[in-house]
């Protein structure tokens, strides 16, 4: 929801920096790239808010893109800010978000949250508002014939040196998923 406000901001301003409302080009990497993406198949997204998209290694399908489990990283968050949390966190939430706000950037910023390896607690979850839970079959159905869709001749090169290096990949496609 906050890059969408992001979005509506750019088109009310851009014209103050030279920049034209009708040619909003994005670019991401990594997180920022799947972030796009799952703004691209969003239904809450207006059109014509962007018009070009450059995903850079990552994208809505990547292992990492979504927080899987973001309602435990809330709760780890809150019992480290000692925040009162309800029996039913998920039906009294508010509560728990209520508590947070009032704890200071740099508490927050201290909290020592765990996540397995390369993933992040917080990011993009299914919300089914602005990321739809069918969202996988949404992108198998979403390009179209002018997009440009390529790779540098450096990918090649990478290609190779992946193969050296077998428990350091990352696919695109989710497990479990058809």
């Amino acid at each position: 929801m906050d890059q969408i406000a992001a979005l509506h901001w750019v088109q009310q301003n851009i014209a103050l920096f030279g920049g034209d409302a009708g040619n909003v080009t994005m670019l991401g990497h990594g997180s920022g790239a799947a972030c796009i993406n799952f703004l691209m198949i969003s239904p809450t997204v207006m059109p014509g808010l962007f018009h070009r998209a450059i995903l850079l290694s990552g994208s809505a399908l990547s292992s990492w893109a979504l927080v899987e489990d973001p309602v435990s990283f809330a709760v780890q968050m809150a019992k480290q800010s000692n925040c009162t949390l309800p029996e039913d966190i998920v039906k009294d939430h508010e509560l728990i978000v209520d508590c947070l706000r009032e704890v200071s950037l740099e508490e927050l910023m201290s909290a020592d949250i765990s996540t397995p390896s390369y993933l992040t607690a917080f990011g993009p979850s299914v919300d089914g508002v602005v990321v739809k839970t069918d969202y996988a079959k949404e992108l198998l159905t979403f390009f179209i014939p002018n997009d440009l869709q390529g790779f540098t001749s450096v990918s090649g090169v990478n290609n190779f040196k992946a193969d050296k290096r077998s428990g350091d990949r990352t696919f695109g496609i989710r497990g479990g998923q058809n």
